[in-house]
């Protein structure tokens, strides 16, 4: 019979020892000035077309939950 499961988690721990100091990531390193704008991706969708589709997707599967419940509700 094979029981699984008797094997303590702790007999697979690894410790990862840490590289570097805190302080390594506080400041920029070489000739980095801080530039802060945002990385261009290509995605050029529309964000709204996305939330209205979420919100009439939200919006049917209330109506649905709802008219079922008083369906079942109802009936006899």
């Amino acid at each position: 019979m094979l029981i699984i499961g008797l094997i303590p988690a702790t007999a697979f721990a690894v410790e990862i020892p840490a590289t570097g100091t805190p302080s390594d990531t506080d400041k920029p390193s070489g000739d980095q000035t801080g530039d802060t704008t945002s990385p261009e991706t290509g995605d050029d969708s529309n964000i709204s077309l996305w939330i209205a589709l979420m919100l009439a997707a939200c919006t049917a599967l209330t109506g649905t939950v709802i008219y079922n419940n008083g369906k079942k509700k109802y009936s006899r």
